[in-house]
């Protein structure tokens, strides 16, 4: 399609499958920045930014403030947000974002949080609930506050009236798997 980027082009086509098979909830991740991203035409339920680093600075910004402005264009008037953004810069930024927009503003380690246990799991300590013995199938230390912003994601859509089973969290976190990104395809040495 002339004048549009393919990544505009496979995002409209996301879409378009989407509607096409009539989803009842699509979890719809930004590319680079936010701001101006293709997927920004969405009305979320929920907007979810994980954490926040020095990363694509030659698009976003050179600082973390400029980076968290960017990713906060994807906070939407009246609609919460759930973030794990750690840097007092980039969270004193969401959290004005935020309130100029009316958006409800949820912190990892402010609002939720979530605590290593022994045996490689964890316990979600949440705005309205409290899990235990949860284990995240992503390799790496931070996936666990990945999966702390997720799971409050998930309680702010079950408050919103859009049902999603404990049991199906629980799984969904347990068994997630992300081939050809965090995909352990042999071990000694690990690649």
């Amino acid at each position: 399609v002339e004048g549009l980027t393919l990544f505009e082009v496979t995002t409209s086509l996301a879409f378009l499958y989407f509607a096409r098979q009539k989803v009842d909830l699509a979890v719809v991740e930004v590319g680079m920045g936010g701001r101006l991203d293709a997927t920004n035409v969405v009305l979320p339920e929920v907007s979810v930014i994980t954490s926040l680093s020095l990363d694509h600075t030659h698009v976003l910004g050179s600082t973390v403030t400029d980076i968290a402005r960017e990713k906060g264009g994807i906070i939407k008037k009246n609609t919460p947000v759930v973030t794990g953004a750690k840097h007092p810069d980039a969270v004193r930024v969401l959290r004005k974002i935020a309130a100029d927009r009316t958006a409800p503003f949820y912190r990892l380690g402010e609002h939720f949080k979530v605590r290593r246990t022994p045996r490689e799991t964890f316990s979600y300590f949440g705005i309205h609930q409290n899990w235990k013995k949860l284990r995240t199938s992503l390799p790496g230390d931070h996936q666990v506050d990945n999966a702390g912003v997720v799971l409050a994601a998930c309680e702010i859509l079950n408050q919103k009236h859009v049902p999603i089973e404990y049991s199906a969290i629980k799984k969904g976190i347990e068994t997630f798997k992300w081939p050809g990104r965090l995909e352990l395809i042999a071990g000694s040495p690990d690649i």
